[in-house]
């Protein structure tokens, strides 16, 4: 099967000998340092038996299954509450049969989440006749809001 969505030369596929292949792969200890942990996952969405873990104090914190697909996606742990402890990456497959294989790939810690590259923008205005863009700091806190004018014209 083909994976796809991966960066890089390599990434973690269990799929070696087709479905009936398990196991588990933990990373070294590393301390939780910034707010998010982003990774890429694939493979089967079986809870508990095809999952990557976070571990903290060998317990689990955080856990992804991939979504029945071969395309990795991107899964954002929010960890700000982990800050300064160790924590270990475990890959998890003690699944066979269909699906019974995980992905994984990139596994980075930031100060926001990983965004997919291809989600589309969203353009603040539309058209060539939108210009001079005004914002308003004042606006009461409790409404909530941030105002913004463009001028606009037909030529």
């Amino acid at each position: 099967q083909t994976v796809d969505g991966f960066r890089g030369p390599g990434l973690v596929n269990s799929f070696r000998h087709g479905d009936v292949t398990k196991g588990t792969l933990t990373s070294p200890e590393f301390v939780v340092d910034r707010d998010h942990l982003s990774f890429l996952i694939g493979g089967g969405n079986h809870p508990g038996r095809t999952a990557v873990n976070l571990l903290v104090k060998g317990a689990r914190v955080r856990t992804a299954t991939g979504a029945d697909a071969e395309r990795l996606a991107w899964v954002s742990w929010n960890v700000r509450e982990l800050r300064g402890q160790s924590a270990r990456v475990e890959i998890v497959d003690r699944a066979t049969g269909g699906w019974g294989h995980i992905n994984a790939d990139h596994f980075l810690l930031a100060d926001e989440p990983a965004r997919n590259a291809t989600t589309p923008a969203l353009w603040a205005d539309f058209g060539r006749d939108f210009y001079a863009a005004v914002s308003w700091s004042d606006v009461p806190q409790r409404d909530g809001r941030r105002l913004w004018l463009g001028w606009m014209s037909n030529w």
